[in-house]
């Protein structure tokens, strides 16, 4: 089965590759990028691109979403016997080939890589793809930047039954990555609370303060002689929301254990909060700066 294997693949790989394909490049928004393929109705046995990435674009990770057809990574199989025979996308191994090579897999941080996939039935022999429409070809984690591609040669392109010619060859995307948010950092009963105070019209954005969890109310030093990070101020903001919820006007900046208490009377800024506070009474900067900064959640 395995030789029968690499002798379709490789035969897919090297056969001509000039029917019309058209392939697009999208950025998705959040760092990755998709590769879309309209074969026109032809088929389609087999694909090998090559992905140039620059401007901090690279291949962050070996995660990737492919179009369930393509179920068989031909690199990946030459090198470890397996990823062939008809599994689906999301088997061991991946798509991604060395750049400049006929063979051998890709590397987390190569800034050029190949995507190289082939159709194969549950018996191992060649199968097909077609498309009238434009499809999702693979998805590419390759952060923010520049990313291209192209048709890698060595491999063959994009082959099939006939001689294919690639009809339109998407221009380079500049893959952009939306930068996270305060409210990405908080699941479960967190995130939960934090939307609360969005809805009572107050901005928690103040959580992720740098060491908002341990005091710091106002994000901001205080003192003339002597200046604390958390300190009277800090006190102030705890005591003007004391035994208050969202709902009932408390500050979401004295929340800082971002969490509620009480058994009967749940409130969002009471007595777990004053323990944070004292037990970073009077510190510096410094001091809190050894500490650390708050946690991730």
């Amino acid at each position: 089965m395995k030789k029968m294997l690499v002798s379709l693949l490789v035969l897919a790989c090297v056969a001509p590759a000039m029917a019309q394909v058209d392939l697009g490049l999208v950025d998705n928004g959040d760092g990755t990028a998709t590769i879309t393929i309209n074969t026109g109705g032809d088929t389609v046995r087999g694909v090998a691109l090559t992905v140039t990435c620059t401007e901090g674009a690279k291949l962050v990770d070996l995660s990737f979403t492919a179009n369930a057809a393509f179920n068989t990574f031909i690199d990946y199989f030459a090198e470890n016997g397996t990823g062939g025979v008809g599994e689906t996308p999301n088997q061991e191994g991946h798509p991604y080939a060395k750049a400049g090579s006929v063979a051998g897999v890709a590397a987390v941080d190569d800034e050029t890589f190949v995507v190289c996939m082939g159709v194969l039935d549950a018996g191992g022999g060649q199968g097909g793809y077609s498309s009238s429409t434009a499809e999702d070809l693979i998805t590419i984690n390759t952060g923010a930047g520049n990313v291209c591609i192209d048709l890698d040669t060595i491999r063959g392109g994009i082959v099939g039954d006939e001689v294919l010619t690639i009809g339109a060859m998407p221009d380079c995307v500049d893959v952009t990555e939306e930068a996270a948010t305060c409210r990405d950092q908080f699941t479960g009963d967190a995130l939960a609370l934090y939307d609360r105070y969005v809805t009572a019209g107050k901005d928690p954005s103040c959580w992720c303060w740098q060491f908002q969890c341990r005091g710091d109310g106002d994000n901001a030093e205080e003192g003339a002689f002597i200046v604390y990070r958390i300190f009277n101020n800090d006190l102030t903001t705890l005591l003007n929301s004391w035994a208050k919820t969202p709902e009932t006007g408390a500050d979401p900046c004295a929340d800082f254990d971002h969490a509620e208490e009480g058994a009967f009377i749940v409130y969002s800024v009471f007595n777990n909060d004053l323990t944070v506070l004292l037990n970073n009474w009077a510190t510096t900067t410094a001091q809190q700066t050894a500490i650390g900064d708050c946690p991730s959640y």
